[in-house]
């Protein structure tokens, strides 16, 4: 759908005129210009939609470089866009070598004062005007022509900023301001809301292929720990005329890294009975027999689940209006953010008690030794007879600790919202609830 755009309106000025011989001098817009000077610069309809007057002067403003339809002269036009012709064509009274003096009304310690001539019969003179990058939003100027020192006609007017966008910037460092004449986005340039909800009027908007962002590409895995992402907020952009190709991703944050890891499993493993030693009290066991000790208790509980990933953020939401005709070319695209994966599970509850051991009777001989003290006889009797004692077996240890829970789920992911484009001049209007384009 591409639109005709008829012509670009080079910028708005707001006027304060004065006139009239011997230094007075009566303030008149364009509109109020009397029906019997009409004659002597044609008609209002005749004259440039940016143009200021007073009673003797007409001012015309113009850049100094225009934009070719084919973006042929872009990067001259880019180059140049602050910079301005200023005509001023004499209506009536002569001005033959007056002097034209032009002076910025911003109070710095920067000279910005212009001068231009009305040479000998010329009805108009000329003088070069520069919008700085730091100069405000509109720029004030107070122009006079005087000669020999007399006043013959002074005029204030006011010539907005253009910006001009190159590489990535955010808007809110770019542009202090909610209403502007002209916005520029270069090839490649890429304009962040940085997530803020913004409400912005454009009276011209030109796009080499660049771009306007809800975050850049690359920032939207920088969510804090343990928070969700964040949104791409609202885009509320309202543009007059607008010429060139331009994209608008509309990207949330991705949720952040899940840290936080679930308390120790509280589960009590129970005394398993068949961890207990296998011989029988009765029985005849060697000390070292290990069927009679208390085996390792049963393993703990596995851990708790790790909590669920923090959830991406929706894509955020465009509401565009032009105006008037256009021949731009809209593409919006939509990348909503990832929602995190899941925290780790918590540690595994403890191991259950050890088995008891056995407690036995067993059986040791008694040596020989050579029959003193006692005769032969009643040695080896002893010896043949042995002694029986008992023992204790030792019980099982605790049982190992559970396994770690399993990892918490993914977070959600965030979700397209839905977005308008509204063409004012067609009365057409569109709900964007995924990829889409004009052309």
């Amino acid at each position: 759908m591409n639109k005709l755009i008829s012509t670009l309106m080079l910028l708005s000025l707001v006027a304060c005129n004065s006139g009239g011989g011997g230094g007075s001098s009566s303030s008149t817009q364009s509109e109020n210009y009397a029906d019997t000077k009409k004659d002597e610069v044609g008609s209002d309809s005749d004259k440039p939609a940016n143009s200021v007057e007073t009673d003797r002067l007409l001012i015309v403003p113009k850049r100094k470089v225009e934009l070719e339809a084919d973006f042929s002269n872009f990067t001259e036009f880019r180059d140049n866009i602050n910079r301005y012709e200023v005509v001023f064509e004499v209506k009536s009274g002569d001005f033959s070598n007056a002097t034209l003096e032009c002076r910025k009304m911003i109070y710095d310690r920067t000279d910005s004062t212009v001068f231009g001539r009305f040479k000998d019969n010329s009805s108009e003179a000329t003088v070069d005007l520069t919008v700085l990058e730091n100069d405000p939003n509109e720029v004030n100027y107070k122009c006079s022509a005087t000669d020999n020192g007399v006043l013959l006609d002074a005029v204030e007017f006011k010539i907005p900023k253009s910006y001009v966008i190159r590489g990535q910037k955010t808007l809110q460092a770019a542009i202090n301001a909610t209403e502007i004449s002209t916005l520029v986005l270069d090839k490649g340039a890429e304009l962040s809301t940085n997530g803020e909800d913004i409400n912005l009027k454009v009276d011209e908007l030109i796009s080499n292929d660049g771009k306007v962002v809800t975050y850049h590409a690359e920032n939207i895995t920088k969510t804090f720990e343990n928070r969700p992402g964040a949104s791409g907020g609202v885009i509320d952009l309202t543009v007059n005329k607008g010429i060139g190709a331009i994209t608008f991703e509309l990207r949330g944050m991705n949720g952040g890294a899940q840290t936080r890891v679930p308390e120790k499993n509280p589960a009590l493993t129970p005394f398993n009975p068949a961890k207990n030693g296998t011989c029988h009290p009765s029985g005849e066991y060697r000390k070292t027999d290990t069927r009679c000790m208390g085996k390792p208790g049963d393993k703990g509980a596995i851990g708790l689940q790790g909590f669920k990933g923090m959830p991406g953020g929706n894509s955020g939401i465009l509401n565009l209006k032009t105006i008037s005709e256009q021949n731009l070319n809209i593409s919006i695209v939509h990348f909503p953010g990832k929602g995190a994966i899941g925290g780790n599970g918590g540690k595994g509850g403890v191991g259950g008690p050890g088995g008891k051991g056995n407690y036995i009777r067993y059986y040791v001989p008694s040596p020989h030794d050579n029959c003193r003290s006692m005769t032969c006889s009643q040695k080896l009797l002893q010896s043949i007879q042995g002694i029986w004692v008992t023992h204790q077996f030792q019980d099982g240890p605790i049982g190992p600790e559970g396994d770690v829970g399993p990892i918490g789920p993914t977070g959600d992911d965030g979700v397209i919202n839905e977005s308008t484009v509204t063409f004012q001049d067609e009365k057409m209007s569109f709900i964007v609830d995924k990829n889409w384009k004009n052309f």
